[in-house]
């Protein structure tokens, strides 16, 4: 009888190569995803004395506008919370549409294509799938980080961290359905395909991190690499500690 070994950090990165049925799998990713909530829960409220950024929404109703406002809210408390930037002045454009355009187009954790940010040279549009109306939230506080990213550091490289902080955005607030979705992404035997693996290995890497002092820096710094695995990111963020273990003791 073959013996599965497993632990909650590994359940992100990989796909076990056991005799475990897709289904199990994808309990076993929730909790994994259910630890982090945990601890996320165990944070303190987050607050932001930055101002709300210029948002402005097309074919969307009242009661979601009003909802979507509170979401742009709390999406920027988290964002600064775990940067340290701060930000919140660059004009968004938020579309609701049945079809998405093909610029800049970002799939998320469950291979399906919820919405989309493309950025101009002084404001952002962000569209929404009005085909899947119950992630709209979750889908717009994915994308409003990137937003975010992009008036903080300006152009960036690195897509794993850039797709982790994002979902891990999303996260904070919608959990759940962050969870359902990269939960669906382990729901079969094969490896994590390319277009999936940046937001299930960079929501590792960030939640791992994100409340670490050291984060803010590290994320400056690595953003504007080349794109990395999560891998390549857990060694990167052990040599920059190393030197700066070795740096205080010099001092």
């Amino acid at each position: 009888m073959s013996k599965i070994l497993f632990t909650p950090e590994e359940s992100a990165s990989r796909v076990l190569r056991f005799a475990i049925s897709p289904t199990l799998l994808a309990t076993l990713f929730s909790l994994w995803l259910l630890s982090m909530l945990i601890m996320v829960r165990a944070d303190e409220p987050v607050s932001t004395s930055s101002p709300l950024p210029p948002v402005t929404f097309e074919n969307a109703a009242s009661e979601v506008v009003e909802e979507a406002g509170a979401i742009v809210a709390t999406a920027l408390q988290h964002f600064e919370k775990v940067t340290q930037r701060k930000t919140g002045n660059r004009p968004i454009r938020v579309r609701f549409v049945e079809i998405l355009s093909a610029r800049g187009m970002e799939h998320l954790g469950d291979g399906r294509i919820q919405g989309v940010t493309h950025h101009e040279a002084d404001f952002s549009v962000i569209e929404i799938s009005t085909r899947r109306t119950s992630s709209w939230g979750r889908t717009l506080a994915h994308e409003l980080t990137h937003v975010f990213v992009r008036e903080a550091y300006g152009k960036v490289a690195n897509r794993t961290l850039n797709e982790g902080l994002a979902e891990y955005v999303a996260f904070r607030i919608f959990p759940s359905e962050v969870s359902r979705d990269l939960s669906n992404a382990h729901a079969s035997l094969g490896p994590l395909s390319p277009a999936r693996r940046p937001y299930v290995e960079g929501l590792r890497f960030v939640a791992q991190h994100a409340s670490d002092k050291r984060f803010p820096n590290f994320f400056e710094s690595a953003i504007k690499n080349p794109n990395s695995s999560y891998q390549d990111l857990k060694e990167t963020w052990k040599t920059a500690s190393a030197l700066l273990v070795a740096k205080q003791s010099s001092n």
